[in-house]
């Protein structure tokens, strides 16, 4: 037991690079599967590259960043990968 728990304190559990890839990936996926237009996106994910999150770029914009959010999921975690598209 940590000196957190002993205390009665919440004990923080920070997102990995990991879960937030995944989560990213797993999301857009479902809005691509279910056409929902990038414009009504639900997403709280930012594009490094481009500074904006899915919802304000165009269709084709959020279609390069999917597919790179892909790859770099199979290549750093294939297992989660695997997970999403089997």
């Amino acid at each position: 037991m940590t000196e957190k728990q002993a205390l009665g304190r919440p004990v923080f559990v920070g997102f990995t690079e990991a879960s937030r890839l995944f989560t990213t990936v797993k999301r857009m996926k479902y809005d691509r599967e279910h056409a929902i237009p990038s414009s009504e996106r639900d997403t709280h994910a930012i594009s490094v590259e481009t500074g904006k999150s899915s919802r304000e770029m165009t269709d084709e914009e959020a279609d390069v960043w999917y597919l790179q959010l892909c790859a770099e999921l199979l290549s750093k975690y294939p297992h989660l990968y695997q997970s999403i598209f089997g």
